[in-house]
């Protein structure tokens, strides 16, 4: 037996609760799957961390490959989509096809398999659909959400009204019909509610043709 096959042997011979401390140095999510399948001892410790918060963000190769392949994991893998507790979706594709409405059934199915959801974030402007919505609001321990606030016909901003439980509310550019939802759903959130931020776009006086982002964080006196 050479010198790497006796490493080996005595890597996997680890007790298994150094394993996390062991873990605990990588840092990547392909790191993380890579370690999965070292052994049933790794997979176990290995396997929540990685789909503890899933995230996809624009500046990432293959974006729409890696929406597919995640919610294709969620969808049929219902003890890898019971780790999710954050989500964060920086890129989905703003419209399905004909021939990608089963792949939105497919985003929908993951979506309610992540039972423990606990914060969620979905920013891309356009992305956001009303079964969308829907299908986050399965989720009884959702506490906090961040969501594109341009509705612009994609979502129905009522439902939102339908997010009782929530205790931070992000809205990015907020539609006009998504603001005027802002005082009747944070009176149904009733005590839950501890922190609202918008992040606006305004005008700025004396300046032509001159806009500003502006972040408004409220804290919520309970």
């Amino acid at each position: 037996m050479d010198c790497f096959a006796i490493l080996m042997v005595q890597f996997l011979d680890l007790p298994p609760e150094l394993v996390p401390t062991v873990l605990s140095h990588l840092l990547k999510p392909h790191h993380l799957a890579s370690t999965c399948l070292v052994s049933r001892t790794f997979y176990q410790f290995a396997a929540p961390l990685l789909y503890e918060r899933p995230s996809i963000y624009p500046w990432q190769r293959e974006g729409k490959a890696k929406v597919i392949q995640l919610f294709s994991t969620l969808a049929h893998c219902h003890h890898l989509a019971r780790y999710v507790v954050r989500l964060e979706i920086g890129y989905f594709p703003k419209a399905f096809s004909a021939d990608g409405l089963e792949m939105l059934d497919v985003v929908l199915k993951g979506l309610k398999n992540c039972i423990n959801l606990r914060a969620c974030k979905w920013t891309r402007d356009g992305s956001l659909n009303s079964d969308i919505v829907r299908a986050l609001q399965t989720s009884d321990a959702l506490r906090e959400l961040e969501i594109n606030g341009r509705d612009d016909g994609n979502y129905d901003p009522d439902l939102l009204k339908e997010f009782t439980s929530l205790t931070r509310i992000s809205l990015v550019m907020p539609s006009g019909s998504v603001i005027s939802r802002l005082k009747p759903w944070t009176e149904l959130t009733g005590d839950t509610l501890q922190t609202l931020k918008l992040i606006c776009k305004v005008s700025i006086p004396f300046y032509d043709s001159c806009t500003a982002i502006v972040l408004l964080e409220f804290r919520v006196r309970l």
